[in-house]
């Protein structure tokens, strides 16, 4: 099992569990105080990465894959703290423009200030989808600006290296923006698909952002389904055949070394399989919470949906079949 004594104490005594989470929120503080968080024209972003994706569609385990790389950089650190936050639009809130991060609007019937699975569906997309047809210089110079800052913090005298890569879901509807802010800097886009049956219905039955709302479970799922359809149509519409690449979780479960090397390939990361995981990992101190879970690493679980697929009504998966059909095609989903 994997670092399961570590685990043991994370999740089983107060004063441990405390402690963690103190270090966990120091490193995502980091970027607040520490000299290295200087601007510098002479650094280079190279081939910045961007997954994209929904929320429980396997970003993570990905995220702390590639994160493992001795090139690899994320928003709060190297290789060697590789199971942290990995999401810009989380860490850096305070300082990302408006456009980049979470947006401060509510919308009636909307009981939730959190956008996680709602930032897509047919009410908030016109807040948050950017094609990059209206950017400004001053706004390049900003974004450029904070990147270079977490790669001086982060990829200079470490053993990491300089390959930023982010994990900030909602940049999935907002890939031609970083594209246009990018220019010259050769982004790499990875989708990540997860079976929308077991997405869709996950999203209204686990306990999150669309389950609590005040709706009937057949509303939840409208906006559950609105919120995965708008991201892929997004993604899709704004990638080049060049920088974006599209995988299935359920296949980087199953054939892990291959759909990893493949990803490695497209973003031009040399692959090294020991980024994979593995029994004897040990989880960096001051994680996430969830990563001292198993479930959230070794061993895969090719099986993961299978509950979800098969709990979801017929009714569901009738709507779902018919709002969606042309992306079930695309991707290869059925229940």
């Amino acid at each position: 099992m994997v670092n399961n004594y570590m685990k043991s104490l994370v999740q089983k005594v107060p004063v441990i569990r405390k402690a963690n989470s103190a270090y966990y929120y120091f490193r995502r503080s980091m970027w607040r105080w520490h000299p290295r968080f200087i601007d510098d024209n002479n650094t280079v972003i190279d081939k910045p990465v961007f997954l994209l994706g929904t929320q429980g569609g396997g970003l993570t385990l990905l995220s702390r894959i590639l994160h493992r790389h001795p090139q690899a950089i994320s928003v709060t650190g190297n290789c060697n703290y590789w199971a942290g936050d990995d999401e810009s639009q989380n860490v850096l809130n305070d300082i990302l423009p408006e456009r980049l991060s979470w947006r401060s609007i509510e919308i009636d019937t909307y009981n939730s200030k959190d956008h996680n699975w709602l930032y897509a569906n047919d009410a908030f997309l016109p807040f948050y989808r950017e094609n990059g047809s209206d950017v400004s210089e001053e706004l390049k110079k900003q974004y450029k600006s904070i990147l270079r800052r977490i790669i001086n913090l982060y990829g200079k005298g470490s053993r990491g290296g300089g390959r930023f890569i982010d994990k900030s879901q909602s940049l999935t509807v907002r890939v031609g923006l970083i594209r246009k802010l990018l220019e010259g800097c050769n982004p790499k886009f990875v989708l990540i698909t997860r079976n929308p049956f077991a997405l869709a219905w996950r999203a209204v039955t686990k306990d999150d952002v669309i389950s609590n709302l005040e709706m009937t479970d057949q509303d939840k799922f409208k906006v559950a389904v609105q919120h995965w359809k708008n991201s892929m149509e997004c993604v899709l519409e704004d990638g080049k055949a060049d920088d974006l690449g599209v995988w299935k979780f359920e296949d980087l479960l199953s054939q892990p070394e291959k759909i990893i090397s493949e990803i490695c390939e497209h973003i031009e990361l040399p692959y090294i399989s020991s980024i994979l995981p593995g029994p004897d990992d040990v989880i960096p101190w001051g994680s996430m919470f969830d990563a001292f879970s198993k479930r959230k690493w070794y061993p895969l679980r090719p099986n993961v949906s299978s509950g979800y697929l098969d709990d979801i009504p017929d009714w569901a998966v009738q709507y779902l079949s018919q709002e969606c059909r042309e992306l079930l095609i695309r991707f290869g989903y059925h229940v």
